[in-house]
Parts: structure tokens; sequence; C-alpha cells
């Protein structure tokens, strides 16, 4: 079952390992690119907007409104199984960049479109933490 759950936790690459170490610290981190000042999440090495490597990293505040959700009532695979029901949402930060996460804390049934929500930080083992998100 160990192995079951591990496989279901997301792959941490080098290009994101500040991104990563910023959840184990409660911090929502993203990207900025100091060339064009677009927006950059997911963390990646280089700008998709302008191909620069002058990439910075800046501190979200984790409030923002569900842009879309999808409620899963069968889970898809076995470390699911006593999950279900639960809320995969598309989040718009207020920053201006989107994320998938979790809607916590919160019944499905009353999760709606432009619901604010607020991150919260769960600590999935040593080296994973998951940005997750509940209603304000």
């Amino acid at each position: 079952m160990a192995e079951i759950i591990k496989s279901a936790l997301p792959r941490t690459t080098a290009d994101a390992a500040r991104y990563w170490e910023g959840l184990k610290l409660g911090e929502l981190r993203y990207q900025v690119c100091s060339n064009c000042n677009e927006i950059v999440f997911h963390p990646r090495y280089v700008c998709p907007y302008c191909l620069s490597s002058d990439l910075r990293w800046e501190k979200s505040g984790g409030r923002g409104t569900v842009y879309s959700f999808s409620t899963l009532y069968r889970p898809p695979n076995a470390s699911l199984m006593n999950k279900v029901p639960y809320t995969l949402a598309l989040i718009e930060l207020k920053e201006g960049f989107f994320m998938f996460s979790e809607v916590v804390d919160c019944d499905p049934a009353l999760i709606k479109i432009n619901m604010p929500v607020d991150i919260v930080f769960h600590e999935m083992n040593e080296e994973i933490t998951l940005p997750k998100f509940k209603p304000i």
C-alpha cells in the first residue's frame, strides 16, 4: 500500500526545487521573468514567453478564487479509495497565475465558481508538502 500512495505523489524536479522548498516552509513561490516581466508558473529554467533564463522567485499571498472545478466520486487509483469525494480545482491566484489544486475543508456541494479561497499546506511526508485551498 505504501508504494501505491508514494506513486500518487508528485515528482520533484531540479527546476522546481525552490518551489518545493517554499511549500515546506509554508510559502507558495512562483517565478517572474526579469526580461519581459511575465509570470511563470509552473517553475521552469527558461521563460516560455521570451526564452530568457533570468527568472526570479516571488512569494504569493496564497489567496485566489476558484476558476473551475470537478468533484471526483470514483477514485482514480486504490490509494485514493477512502478519499472520495474530493474536489480538484483550477485556482486563479491574485498575483495573476493559475494552478491546479484540491479544495479542502468544504462540502463539495458548496464549491462555486469565483469562490474566494486561501492556501493551506498539507505535509504528505518529509519531502513533499502540497498546496491546497480552503474557502475564506
